[in-house]
C-alpha cells in the first residue's frame, strides 16, 4: 500500500489539509489542489488531470500553475484562461471554490468531476447538512460548458471537502466537519480512496 502524502497549512481565513496517493506503480499524481489567497478570502482549487501518470502530472501542473496566476480573478475567469492553457493536452477536471469572508459567501464553479461539498454539523451529532458544489459536464482544455459563478451565503462553522473521482463515492459524506482537518482528511483518504486511481482529498474550514 503507498503511504499517501499529507500536505497541510493556513491561507487567510482558511485551515486546510490535503491527503493523496499516486496511482500504483507511478512516482507521480495526475490530481493536484492550489490553496491561494485572495482579496477577499481565500480559494481552493482541485484538479483531476485525465488518466494517470507523468503525462497527467504534467496537465495538472499546467492547470496550477495557470490558477496560481488568475487567483485573484473571479472563478469563471479563472477557468475560462485555465482552459485556453490547457488546450492542446489530454484536459483535466477542475474545482473552484472561494471563501470570500468580507462578504461572507461562498462563490464557486466546476467542470468535470471533482465533487465538493460544505458541510455543518448541528446540535445533535447526528444532524449534518451538506451544500454541494454544482458540477458541469466537460473537460477543461477540451470541452468548457457555459459557465457561471455560484453563490452561497456562508453557513457558520462549515468545513469544505473536495476530492477527486479516486476517492470513493460516500466520501464527502463520511466528513467530520468536528475534527481537525488534518485528521479528518487521512481519516477520509484511508477510508475512501480507490487503489486503481490518483485520489486526492482536501478538507478546510474557515474561521
Amino acid at each position: 500500500m503507498v503511504e499517501p502524502v499529507l500536505h497541510q497549512g493556513r491561507c487567510g481565513p482558511l485551515e486546510w489539509a490535503a491527503c493523496s496517493t499516486a496511482y500504483p506503480g507511478q512516482r507521480r499524481s495526475g490530481d493536484a489542489f492550489l490553496v491561494s489567497a485572495t482579496e477577499t478570502g481565500a480559494r481552493v482549487t482541485v484538479v483531476d488531470a485525465l488518466g494517470h501518470g507523468d503525462e497527467a502530472a504534467d496537465v495538472a501542473e499546467l492547470a496550477v500553475a495557470s490558477l496560481r496566476r488568475t487567483a485573484g480573478q473571479p472563478p469563471v475567469t479563472a477557468l475560462n484562461a485555465c482552459h485556453r492553457a490547457l488546450q492542446g493536452s489530454r484536459g483535466a477536471a477542475v474545482t473552484l471554490v472561494e471563501v470570500d469572508s468580507d462578504h461572507r459567501r461562498l462563490v464557486w464553479a466546476a467542470v468535470g468531476n471533482v465533487d465538493a461539498a460544505v458541510l455543518t454539523r448541528g446540535r445533535r451529532r447526528e444532524s449534518l447538512t451538506r451544500w454541494s458544489v454544482p458540477l458541469r459536464g466537460g473537460i477543461v482544455g477540451h470541452r468548457l460548458p457555459a459557465l457561471r459563478d455560484s453563490t452561497l451565503a456562508l453557513p457558520p462553522g462549515g468545513v469544505l471537502v473536495a476530492a477527486t473521482d479516486g476517492m470513493a463515492g460516500p466520501c464527502l459524506d463520511a466528513a467530520d466537519p468536528s475534527l481537525p482537518v488534518n485528521l479528518s482528511a487521512r481519516r477520509l483518504h484511508h477510508g475512501y480512496a480507490r487503489s486503481d486511481d490518483d485520489a486526492l482529498v482536501l478538507v478546510a474550514c474557515y474561521g
